[in-house]
């Protein structure tokens, strides 16, 4: 999205975006995932929520806390791999849903 609003050719969707929390369509601490130079230039076609899972185990033995925010996450992700443990895995034979899960870590990324 940056190289895209880079360009001035998007659209700046603010007025969309504050209609839209207004409404209780959107949670407004989303909006920093969609905003580039201070313009908000994209809006999320849906709203979904997907489960992780962690190894209780794992975490009790690093002294780890289960994250609840974006830099967490990525914090706790630094602690595993600084540990040796590989911090996210799939087990799915199905590439969809994987490919949806990925699709939303690297977007926020």
């Amino acid at each position: 999205m940056r190289d895209l609003a880079r360009t001035g050719a998007l659209a700046e969707l603010s007025s969309a975006w504050e209609a839209s929390v207004d409404a209780g369509w959107l949670d407004d601490e989303m909006r920093q995932d969609f905003t580039f130079d201070g313009g908000t230039f994209g809006m999320p076609l849906i709203q979904g929520y997907y489960v992780m899972f962690y190894n209780v185990k794992v975490f009790e033995e690093l002294g780890l806390e289960p994250p609840a925010t974006w830099g967490e996450f990525l914090d706790v992700c630094q602690a595993l791999k600084a540990a040796d443990v590989t911090p996210i895995g799939t087990t799915q034979m199905n590439i969809w849903p994987v490919a949806n899960w990925f699709s939303m870590l690297a977007g926020r990324q």
